[in-house]
């Protein structure tokens, strides 16, 4: 593998800037050239992160369960995308509620973050090192 993934390791928190700074964009969005700023970051991030978590869970996991923890982890898109929905159903009625639609995606990418702190690097990363 070549580009960024051969100089940074290859962790899921990475993309969590991009869920970060895409949602406070898209909250804070006074006009629609920065709403669609906001939507192209956070894009950026949902594809960060669909291609670098299935990445790093099969490094990081045993042969015998990792396919069982890339399936967990797609089906755990589609809960994500249920739970937004119903979020988005409770704010619609609210005032100005679009913006707490978008901003609240903020959430998960800060748990995201944070949790990546707990995530051992990946062997790719350690080999390119020298610390495998």
């Amino acid at each position: 593998s070549s580009g960024i993934n051969a100089e940074w390791p290859l962790r899921p928190g990475i993309s969590s800037v991009f869920f970060s700074l895409g949602s406070v964009l898209l909250f804070t969005a006074p006009n629609y050239a920065l709403l669609v700023i906001g939507r192209t970051v956070l894009g950026l991030g949902v594809g960060l992160a669909s291609m670098v978590v299935p990445a790093y869970i099969a490094e990081c996991s045993p042969p015998l369960y990792r396919g069982k923890l890339v399936t967990a982890f797609g089906a755990s898109i589609t809960t994500g995308q249920f739970i937004a929905s119903v979020i988005d159903g409770a704010f619609s009625s609210v005032d100005e509620g679009w913006r707490w639609m978008l901003g609240i995606a903020l959430l998960p990418s800060v748990i995201m973050g944070g949790g990546m702190f707990l995530l051992p690097e990946s062997p790719r990363f350690l080999i390119q090192q020298n610390h495998g």
